[in-house]
């Protein structure tokens, strides 16, 4: 916010005296006049929302919203071919075929989690699906029959096995984390003849929760159907060569998340204002002969399910790189409370928290000078209980205002 500070304050202690003046140099000598006197003014610095749905969207990675509202992160997709069968002429076809297991390794660079990486890395999902699209270009209709998708280690190229089969990673008790793909209600997934493609989701925090560890823990993983195909109905149908079943896999991770209280956070954009366009001898006039002080206060209005740690850094010049790597940038941390949150972690109610510091001369001048940067960093921290949703409308309010404290009068 650019603004004449100094004509602002001879406007405003001026008029606070009651006297009329059609200059600058007029106010200034009219502020001089009289007893000596104290004014307060406070003066905006930065006043922004920030709305978690369009702040992560600048992020650069996939994100979403769920019908409810959470916000979910949205990687790259595995693909698969299912079963590509030979050429099959016209002719009655009600068969079940045993695939061998299909699978495709996942590494990092396909898990695109970009600053939510460290966060993601040290927390439990609550809320994860894995979106399902299928395409069928034969003319026969198929299911799915004892289908499971599951996370497998790799080792030497090779998918690791126990007496032949996919040695999926398993819980804590030694059972294969896995998700039936079936429809809801039903024992199979089911395309229709003629039904040339499908979507669908199914729940799997459990699933996607492990890939995410493995893969960001530096493991090499494949990501493994195994079951059947149920090929026809037992009426006539026509597959010709180069006819295939195929299936897309798209983790989708809710930002539904538990962090230990030792857990990553999550950084937003550094939001930077710059100075408010004084001339610097009157700059420094101004905060030799007329102020008594200058203070910086900020306000939260945190409403967001998780802690906030917010940083102020200033600079008395412009920054084209990150202003808090600057020495001695940083003036000070506030750290914010949860908001309150109902039993599922959502936020309910804003919390607000106020900090404030005041500035020295040197800083003060830099204020009212024509080149300052200063920045706001904020940092999302495990709540209290460790569970925490993130759904598009949550915001976080900020208000950075700076409190004059000037002295007029007292000249003959």
């Amino acid at each position: 916010m650019r603004r004449n500070l100094l004509l602002f304050i001879g406007l405003n202690a001026v008029a606070a005296t009651g006297c009329d003046f059609d200059t600058l140099t007029e106010a200034e000598d009219q502020l001089r006049r009289g007893p000596l006197r104290e004014y307060e003014f406070a003066l905006p610095i930065v006043q922004d929302t920030f709305v978690l749905g369009d702040v992560f969207d600048s992020l650069g990675v996939g994100i979403d919203t769920l019908p409810d509202g959470l916000l979910a992160i949205v990687p790259d997709t595995v693909s698969f071919v299912l079963f590509i069968p030979v050429s099959i002429p016209s002719i009655v076809v009600d068969t079940v075929v045993t695939i061998a297991p299909i699978w495709e390794t996942v590494d990092s660079a396909m898990l695109n989690l970009g600053d939510f990486t460290d966060a993601l890395a040290s927390a439990t999902l609550n809320t994860a699906l894995v979106g399902l699209n299928f395409s069928n270009t034969a003319d026969a209709p198929v299911e799915l029959v004892n289908f499971q998708l599951g996370v497998v280690p790799v080792v030497g190229g090779s998918l690791d096995s126990v007496a032949g089969q996919p040695a999926f990673v398993t819980d804590g008790g030694g059972m294969p984390i896995v998700i039936d793909v079936v429809d809801p209600g039903d024992t199979v997934f089911a395309l229709g003849r003629m039904q040339t493609g499908k979507v669908d989701s199914l729940e799997a925090a459990s699933l996607v929760d492990v890939l995410i560890d493995r893969v960001l823990a530096g493991d090499t993983v494949a990501l493994v159907g195994v079951g059947d195909i149920h090929v026809g109905d037992g009426t006539v149908i026509t597959v010709n060569a180069g006819d295939f079943l195929a299936l897309s896999v798209v983790p989708i991770i809710g930002l539904d998340l538990t962090l230990g209280l030792g857990g990553a956070g999550i950084s937003l954009p550094t939001l930077s204002e710059s100075g408010l366009d004084l001339d610097p001898v009157l700059a420094a006039d101004l905060t030799n002969n007329v102020l008594d002080s200058v203070g910086l206060e900020l306000v939260v209005d945190n409403g967001v399910a998780f802690g906030l740690q917010i940083e102020i850094a200033f600079v008395g010049d412009t920054v084209t790189g990150d202003v808090f790597t600057m020495p001695g940038a940083v003036l000070d941390t506030l750290l914010v409370s949860a908001a309150a949150v109902d039993a599922n972690g959502r936020a309910t109610a804003a919390t607000r928290d106020t900090t404030g510091f005041v500035l020295d001369n040197t800083d003060v001048t830099e204020t009212f000078g024509q080149f300052i940067t200063i920045g706001v960093r904020i940092r999302l921290l495990p709540p209290v209980g460790g569970r925490g949703q993130i759904h598009a409308t949550d915001d976080i309010k900020l208000a950075v205002t700076a409190r004059v404290w000037l002295h007029v009068g007292g000249a003959p």
